[in-house]
């Protein structure tokens, strides 16, 4: 039976979808001060609006329906009811989706508490391959909203924010650190701004693939811009076993493929001591630093950079790069052999013109 939905079907009862299995490429939840949209990949389009007392639903393909709602609770019901037509009961938990979008377009919307409150009356866990988190505040909504996810099926985060707003989030619920979901993680990309060094030593490093942004706060009384020299150090350490469990650091992370900082606001002497506190190898390049990881023929190669340090597997990165260039010749081989084959079609054609000729002249 094929991964599915029927876009004439869905667009006239977005619950009537095609049995099991079903597969929704990107899910897009949108949301703004009085409207929310949900976007589905084959083209289905609904758009919830808040006029007053009214909730509107414009679905293509259908009428505009009306319906009453008197108080907040009462609007938040009726777009309940339409996200668990398209999520299903326990009778849809085969429901796939690769992307699911989450992204604010208002700060007084109240549309992330909207989709939490659907995600406790599922019966089950949505399995959702990446979640595209754009959203400023990274709160409880967060935690929330990757603990309704089946941890078994997610694998890879994304967390931005709307580029109109000014700063970062003020808050970063913490608990998540907690969750399954989180632990299982291959990858996170993150906008946002983190500053604190110990919390990602502790909590961020087991992902096989991570892009981040870091800024450096200065001190509040002195003004000075902290070191993060030791923090950066502890990163590549071995993991020991501290309080409840292991405390994986990146040499304890035997499938890392690329861990990327990128930083803001580090000072130019700490950027010299990092480079100086990484022993060197000599057949890498001099901004490179390479350390082998503990009883293995396996190294965790380090660039250091004033805007950045990259953690990677050097052998991985070599070989990747290898195939593509691989690849880029193989495609460059093809085009000449075309372009050959054109060119000796075109001194044939010239020849037996010639040929021709030749043999009329000797007629004559």
């Amino acid at each position: 039976m094929p991964l599915v939905s029927n876009q004439d079907v869905l667009e006239k009862n977005p619950a009537m979808l095609r049995p099991h299995p079903r597969h929704i490429k990107k899910f897009t939840f949108k949301y703004e001060e009085n409207y929310i949209e949900i976007f589905l990949t084959n083209g289905f389009l609904l758009k919830i609006e808040f006029i007053d007392e009214v909730v509107l639903r414009r679905c293509k393909g259908r009428r505009v329906k009306v319906t009453k709602a008197e108080n907040e609770l009462e609007k938040s019901t009726c777009v309940e009811n339409e996200l668990l037509k398209l999520f299903g009961d326990e009778n849809h938990e085969n429901l796939r989706i690769d992307t699911l979008r989450i992204e604010e377009c208002g700060r007084r919307s109240a549309g992330i508490q909207i989709l939490c409150r659907t995600w406790t009356r599922m019966a089950y866990k949505l399995k959702v391959r990446r979640l595209e988190y754009s959203v400023m505040d990274l709160d409880r909504y967060l935690t929330q909203t990757v603990e309704s996810l089946d941890p078994s099926y997610l694998k890879s985060i994304s967390l931005t924010h709307n580029e109109k707003y000014i700063g970062d989030c003020r808050y970063f619920d913490e608990s998540i650190f907690k969750l399954e979901q989180w632990k299982n993680l291959e990858s996170i990309e993150m906008m946002h701004h983190w500053s604190d060094m110990r919390t990602l030593v502790d909590h961020w490093t087991h992902f096989e693939n991570l892009h981040l942004s870091y800024d450096v706060l200065e001190d509040q009384v002195t003004g000075a811009v902290p070191s993060i020299h030791d923090g950066v150090k502890e990163l590549k350490e071995v993991g020991l076993v501290i309080g409840e469990g292991l405390k994986l650091k990146l040499l304890s992370n035997i499938y890392l493929k690329k861990y990327t900082i990128n930083i803001r606001n580090i000072n130019e002497f700490d950027v010299n001591r990092i480079q100086q506190s990484f022993e060197q190898r000599v057949d890498l390049q001099e901004e490179y630093s390479s350390f082998q990881y503990p009883n293995m023929d396996k190294w965790l190669t380090a660039y250091v950079q004033p805007d950045g340090i990259m953690f990677f597997d050097y052998k991985k990165m070599m070989a990747r790069d290898e195939e593509r260039r691989k690849k880029t010749d193989m495609d460059c081989d093809l085009d000449s052999e075309e372009n050959l084959e054109v060119v000796m079609d075109g001194e044939s054609s010239e020849d037996m013109e010639e040929l021709a000729d030749d043999e009329d002249s000797s007629g004559e």
